[in-house]
């Protein structure tokens, strides 16, 4: 019996095999050729089998492909987002073509911090430089004379917390961070709240108020700077914070011409007002505090290595360290306290391993002076406390000297040469040392025990 089949079998492109319809040109071939008519096969006899590429995936098998890969692409970006894992990253240019795009007008200021930062910068200086000179000490450096320097020393504060905050900056910004010398930061520099493993240095800067509340900082560096306040409720810094002196003669002090607000902080190096010029505010934010005129409050903190109130330090207002642990030493050597008729340096309840005031190492003429009331009450100092050829100052009826009610030093307590203005004017109460004791008298005084 006979079978039948087309006369000429044809291989086609996968594209065009299987159940769907081939294209039209194709179709009218195909009827031509089997207009010539039927090839008839004799009995047993086979067609020829299609040829290998025959087998090829159909249209619809490459549609479902397809269709298939793109949802796993979906899937796994919408993973990555629920997971909170972030895309591999990729360059979007510099530091400065993406600042660009999102600050206008870059200074010249702006633009020498954000090369200095860019992590492909492999011959960074010490700074980012503001003005024309790399040298701190260079008097065009000098933050007092802010008002002179041009337009293009300017950073904004915002591009600072950006280079911070936003996450492809970071990326971008090396490990050691800003450093930016001589410039002038315009506006309120908020970095509250952020997380930054970058430190941060302004030397010789001109700045308006700085707020760190609740930061998590990795160190900070404001030597030989000029701000208008302080404010760093409960931050915490991972190495040290310098709001003074860095131990580099920068060539001028830190100033703050407002209130350091910085109440339960920790800082795991060194805390340093030493050789700053702090100042109550005329208008305390804390009102309900107006009346202790505070420059610096500091209390309830915790500091790992030496918390230094001196060399050339000065603080027209009081100095909250109460509760204040402190790893190593209270340093106050040549430091001034003026309050008067008020509490110049609050230590109640502060631990210490040493606490020591006394004349200045470079300057021996710097004798620490307080003007108003020294309170080391309930303090304890585990190993000793030493009051060298200081001078207490104070009017009659007004409140100054010292009071350690309660004092605990561990070792030896040494008060020498320490000049006493009026009479009453130190209380030691309940105080308690196990090692030696040294006073020598110096100026007018009474003995209160």
């Amino acid at each position: 019996m006979a079978s039948y089949a087309g006369q000429h079998e044809r291989s086609f492109p996968d594209r065009f095999v299987g159940d769907e319809q081939e294209p039209a040109g194709m179709r009218v071939e195909l009827e031509e050729s089997s207009a010539q008519g039927p090839l008839f096969l004799l009995s047993g006899e086979r067609a020829r089998p299609r040829p290998a590429s025959v087998s090829a995936p159909t249209i619809k098998s490459v549609a479902h492909f397809r269709s298939v890969a793109l949802s796993l692409v979906f899937i796994g970006i919408f993973a990555s987002s629920v997971l909170g894992e972030m895309p591999s990253y990729v360059d979007t240019g510099s530091l400065v073509s993406m600042a660009a795009r999102r600050f206008q007008n870059l200074t010249v200021a702006e633009r020498n911090l954000l090369e200095y930062a860019d992590v492909t910068n492999q011959h960074r200086g010490e700074f980012s430089v503001g003005g024309t000179s790399a040298e701190p000490k260079d008097p065009s450096n000098d933050p007092a004379r802010s008002a002179s320097w041009p337009i293009q020393r300017n950073i904004r504060a915002e591009l600072i917390r950006w280079l911070l905050v936003d996450r492809t900056a970071i990326s971008r910004v090396d490990p050691k961070g800003i450093s930016v010398l001589g410039a002038r930061i315009v506006g309120n520099l908020d970095l509250s709240h952020i997380h930054a493993e970058r430190t941060i240095g302004l030397v010789r800067c001109q700045l308006e108020s700085v707020n760190l509340d609740l930061a998590e900082i990795q160190s900070l560096d404001l030597s030989g700077s000029y701000a208008t306040s302080v404010h760093a409720d409960h931050v915490v810094s991972r190495s040290s914070m310098f709001l003074g002196w860095d131990g580099t003669d920068r060539g001028g002090d830190f100033h703050c011409s407002g209130k350091v607000y910085m109440p339960g902080a920790r800082v795991d190096g060194e805390l340093c007002f030493g050789g700053g010029r702090f100042q109550h505010p005329n208008v305390d934010p804390e009102y309900w505090r107006a009346a202790e005129r505070v420059a610096i409050d500091a209390s309830n903190s915790d500091v790992k290595d030496d918390l230094t109130v001196c060399c050339d330090f000065e603080a027209h207002g009081a100095v909250m360290l109460d509760n204040t642990t402190i790893g190593k030493n209270l340093i106050a050597i040549g430091g001034r306290f003026v309050n008067p008729n008020n509490v110049a340096l609050s230590a109640v309840g502060l631990s210490a391993a040493d606490v020591t005031f006394a004349p200045g190492f470079e300057h021996p003429s710097e004798d620490p002076e307080v003007d108003g009331v020294l309170d080391f009450t309930t303090a304890l100092v585990h190993n000793n406390f030493a009051l060298v050829r200081a001078k207490f100052h104070g009017k009659n009826l007004e409140r100054h000297g010292f009071i350690g009610g309660g004092l605990d030093v561990g070792k030896g307590f040494v008060w020498r040469e320490v000049a006493l203005e009026m009479e009453r004017s130190w209380i030691f109460g309940a105080a308690t040392w196990a090692g030696f004791v040294t006073m020598r008298k110096a100026g007018r005084f009474r003995e209160s025990f």
